[in-house]
């Protein structure tokens, strides 16, 4: 989108030239100058594009499967942290399979055989896969979080709370630590999600602290005003001792009897 689109909401309107159907010179002038500027710009352009092909083209060769081709899957264990859990992720194993190759999708892509269990689509571009070489029988695997039909991630404690300012309201959340990751990996979600997403996962039974951290709010519901309440005692002779302030005051006998002392 140009600027001109940006502004007035349409491309902007180029009348086509040509020579003889302006008769003033200023006019012909101008036109030719236009002309010539955009087809300098056009030039600039396609250059750039070419200059940016090249360069992009370098480390890329054209490669083409055949329907029943087996062909490798490749994954980036060291992206995809919730299919490695291991604490060596680039040292993991980055292909998997092989598979069948079913159909072609356009020019660059290809739909696999996977497994009926498979939680992944089966469509992959072409710079993910690999040409299986060899007759050797190999039995096609996939990462445990991609094939098996439990969530990737299982709830295993609370290390913390928070309440967290949204929209003019406060959500509770809740720090979660997953089974088979470290607590560093721990993520806030609302305590609504995973009473919906787990209800197997009690909360109640989580007496943890409440989380300090510069986006906590004070969620104590308004402020409390105390006051100052008189206290007193009996002392002897059934009279009553009342402290208020710094001193003490005698103020008669708890049987309705006057008098008072100061001390």
């Amino acid at each position: 989108m140009t600027q001109f689109e940006t502004v007035y909401g349409r491309p902007p309107t180029l009348h086509t030239f040509l020579p003889g159907e302006v008769r003033a010179q200023f006019v012909l002038d101008t036109l030719r100058s236009r002309d010539e500027m955009l087809e300098l710009l056009r030039h600039h352009l396609r250059h750039a594009q070419d200059r940016m092909a090249a360069s992009a083209n370098k480390r890329r060769r054209e490669v083409e499967f055949s329907v029943g081709d087996m062909v490798y899957l490749r994954f980036r264990p060291h992206r995809q942290s919730s299919l490695f859990t291991a604490s060596n992720r680039k040292l993991a194993p980055q292909f998997f399979g092989p598979f069948r190759i079913e159909a072609r999708i356009g020019e660059t892509a290809y739909r696999l055989h996977l497994p009926d269990s498979a939680r992944i689509h089966p469509v992959f571009h072409v710079s993910l896969l690999k040409r299986a070489v060899g007759d050797a029988p190999v039995e096609s695997t996939l990462p445990n979080g991609l094939v098996d039909a439990a969530p990737l991630f299982l709830p295993d404690k609370v290390l913390a709370r928070r309440a967290e300012p949204r929209d003019d309201d406060t959500v509770d959340q809740v720090l979660v630590s997953w089974v088979g990751l470290g607590d560093d990996e721990a993520t806030w979600m609302d305590e609504a999600d995973v009473r919906g997403q787990f209800p197997f996962f009690s909360l109640a039974d989580k007496a943890v602290p409440t989380g300090g951290a510069i986006d906590t709010v004070n969620s104590s519901g308004g402020w409390k005003v105390y006051t100052r309440r008189k206290k007193g005692k009996e002392v002897g002779g059934g009279e009553r001792l009342e402290e208020a302030g710094g001193g003490s005051k005698k103020i008669g006998k708890a049987g309705g009897g006057e008098g008072m002392s100061g001390s």
